[in-house]
This record gives structure tokens, C-alpha cells and sequence, in this order.
């Protein structure tokens, strides 16, 4: 029996996200065989109102019943060996597991991935994240453990490094697979759009999470600030 979820949050805003979002969805139930009971899914909606992505992924968190959870961005493929080598390190006590080693490489169609990528032949690609240490795309948490995202994030920017400073710093066991974050291609927003707009604020609370030396005072100011409220033990 499966023992995690997979969690996907969708914002139709290119006819190339929707081409993605149903390949993705096709690559977890049949390259991955995931049922599709353990996909769970939140399409947003105009009449949502804003789209506030950390605090749609912890929704989805709370509705799972599965301790694991993959949180999976609608345009990423990876392999199963990645896959199981990252479930593998949450069974042995990893608390946030990226099944990818840091490399975030874009790709123009899903074809490249399973005639090029799974044959193990050469191909063309475009680097998406400076130095090799992305920490978006997917990654995978123990919901026993996990303290949530943060939703004083709004848009796109910074999210993905405070997930992982924040546990870094609150002591929480990360680990990275071996093998490569593959992304579909999609248009990228326009300057001053929505997810640019609140830029300024996400670097601001990442900042804090950086510039703050006392555990103690950090794990305060997560109890006081973040939304989704789950204690952490003083």
C-alpha cells in the first residue's frame, strides 16, 4: 500500500501550464504508477480569490492522510530511481527530502525525458538555477514534523529558500537524492506582475531567517507569525 500523497497546486495562467499540469499528471499514474487517489489536487479559481500558493499547499497538507507528502509543481519530472531513493531517506528519518541533487534543468517537451533521460542519452537542456542548489521544484515532507509554509509568502520568490533555512536553522534533517530536477518548459511572468509585487516582502522574511543566531528567538517569531499554526517545542 502507498504510503505518501502527492500534492499539486495549478494556476492556469499559459496554455503551456495546462499542457504541463496534465503531463505531470500523466507521469505520476503511469511512469510512476501512483494511483490516483494519492494525487491530490487544488486547481485555483478566479472567484478563489488571490492565488496564495504556501497557503494552498498547507491546506492540502492538513486534507492529507498520509504522513508523507510530495509537494510536486506542475511542470517537474524525475526519475524512479529518485523517487524511492528520496522515500528511502524519509523512512531512515529525514524530515524534508529533495529527490533531486541541486541541478534544475529546463526541457522542451515531456518527450526529451523519456527518450533522452530515461535512456540515458545525450541532450540539450537549459539551466534554470545558478550553482546547482535549487530548492524548488518538488520535495517531499513528514507532515508529523513539518511546520508548514510560509504564508506570509505571496506569489512566486523566495519561498522555496525559506522552507529550507527554516528547517535548516530549527534543526530538522534534510537530505537531496542523487540525479536532476527536470522542468517543462512555460512562458515566465512579466515584470510587476502578481507573484513580482510581493517580492520585497518575501526576501524580507527570508532575511530574517538568515540574520537570526538565537534558535530560540527564531522558533518565537514562527509561532507568533506564521499563519498556519503549529507549535514548536520552546
Amino acid at each position: 500500500m502507498i504510503n505518501f500523497n502527492v500534492i499539486l497546486i495549478y494556476k492556469k495562467d499559459f496554455e503551456e501550464r495546462e499542457k504541463n499540469y496534465i503531463a505531470v499528471i500523466d507521469h505520476l499514474i503511469n511512469y510512476h504508477n501512483i494511483p490516483e487517489d494519492n494525487i491530490l489536487k487544488y486547481e485555483w479559481k478566479e472567484e478563489d480569490g488571490e492565488f496564495h500558493r504556501t497557503k494552498h499547499i498547507n491546506d492540502m497538507i492538513k486534507k492529507s492522510d498520509k504522513r508523507y507528502n510530495i509537494i510536486w509543481d506542475v511542470d517537474i519530472f524525475i526519475t524512479k530511481r529518485q523517487l524511492m531513493m528520496a522515500l528511502n531517506m524519509l523512512n531512515n528519518g529525514y524530515e524534508l527530502v529533495y529527490p533531486y541533487d541541486g541541478r534544475f534543468y529546463d526541457i522542451s517537451s515531456p518527450d526529451i525525458f523519456y527518450n533522452k533521460v530515461c535512456n540515458s542519452e545525450e541532450f540539450e537542456y537549459r539551466k534554470l538555477s545558478p550553482g546547482d542548489n535549487s530548492k524548488g521544484g518538488i520535495y517531499i515532507i513528514d507532515k508529523d514534523i513539518y511546520i508548514g509554509e510560509d504564508e506570509g509568502c505571496m506569489g512566486w520568490g523566495y519561498e522555496d529558500d525559506i522552507r529550507y533555512e527554516l528547517s535548516k536553522k530549527l534543526g530538522h534533517k534534510i537530505a537531496r537524492s542523487e540525479g536532476i530536477c527536470f522542468h517543462l518548459y512555460h512562458p515566465r511572468p512579466v515584470e510587476n506582475n502578481f507573484g513580482q509585487k510581493y517580492i520585497n516582502v518575501n526576501k524580507q522574511r527570508l532575511e530574517k531567517i538568515l540574520l537570526t543566531i538565537n534558535d530560540k528567538i527564531l522558533k518565537e517569531w514562527v509561532n507568533d507569525t506564521w499563519l498556519w499554526k503549529i507549535n514548536i517545542a520552546k
